[in-house]
């Protein structure tokens, strides 16, 4: 951490975590989550085209810390672009707050809200949910009154703690260059050294990439495409059985999904896996 990689489709996603030790903490961090998105579809949407749209998510954590993900839908060729310039948004509101209109209308926003009997629905799978998760039930005139608490400074304490993204994930087909960011592979986890296995006949046609192989050593296993990823034997936390073949988990979020058919010996490929694997770690994918 903080790293990137690369997610199955095409949105852009990057979150970090924030204090949540009190409801006025979690009001501040959707006050801030929201005007992120305001000023991002202000300026990358109306202004320069670079995204259509913005959404965010906060994910309650255990003790005192939570989760604010944001996810952006930029083509592939302004990925790279629209995730600094959301960083640059979070920078810029780090330093220097929300200004005073810009918590006016989110106090406008709630209010008005509120006040329309669709939003009874709303509020109560919020409480159903506050109940589930042993949080403090809060009637919507008690969200006005917390909204209307936000200041410039608490959402500015949000953002103290790690406001700098840990988990970037790109658009599939793309990446990042940005230098404070790791990727799967890349700095400490070169390929280990073992037997390789090319992409089969087979492969070629699965779309696999003419370059990548597949090497198991004594150390770990690498997929080698156009990153390296790596995860080393001590590190392994699942070996899954899918529907179509295994993936091999390991710490940091690290994943390496595999088909049989994608490398030339590719049995044996997965009997050396198997061999190295803790039974007690292997399982398998519920496919129906």
């Amino acid at each position: 951490m903080p790293l990137w990689f690369e997610l199955g489709g095409p949105p852009l996603a990057l979150s970090f975590e924030y204090e949540s030790g009190s409801e006025s903490a979690r009001t501040s961090a959707s006050a801030m989550a929201q005007i992120v998105c305001q000023r991002a579809l202000a300026d990358l949407r109306k202004q320069r085209g670079l995204i259509y749209d913005i959404e965010f998510d906060l994910f309650e954590g255990g003790g005192h810390q939570s989760i604010v993900c944001f996810t952006a839908d930029p083509r592939r060729e302004n990925a790279d672009l629209v995730c600094s310039e959301l960083r640059q948004i979070l920078q810029e509101l780090a330093s220097n707050g929300p200004d005073e209109l810009e918590l006016q209308q989110l106090t406008d926003d709630i209010a008005g809200f509120v006040a329309d009997p669709r939003s009874a629905v709303v509020a109560a799978t919020d409480a159903a949910r506050r109940h589930l998760v042993g949080e403090q039930i809060i009637s919507p005139e008690q969200m006005v009154t917390e909204t209307a608490a936000v200041t410039s400074q608490t959402v500015k304490d949000v953002l103290s703690l790690r406001f700098d993204p840990q988990l970037v994930g790109m658009p599939e087909g793309t990446g990042t260059s940005d230098p404070t960011l790791n990727s799967f592979g890349t700095g400490a986890h070169e390929p280990v050294s073992g037997r390789a296995f090319k992409r089969s006949l087979r492969g070629s046609f699965q779309g696999v990439p003419s370059k990548a192989r597949l090497v198991i050593g004594d150390d770990g296993v690498s997929l080698v495409d156009r990153v390296v990823t790596t995860i080393r034997w001590e590190d392994v936390r699942g070996l899954e059985y899918t529907s179509y073949g295994i993936a091999l988990h390991g710490v940091d979020a690290a994943s390496v999904e595999l088909q049989r058919s994608w490398f030339a010996k590719g049995h044996e490929a997965f009997a050396l896996i198997e061999s190295r694997v803790d039974p007690s770690l292997t399982y398998r994918a519920n496919v129906g």
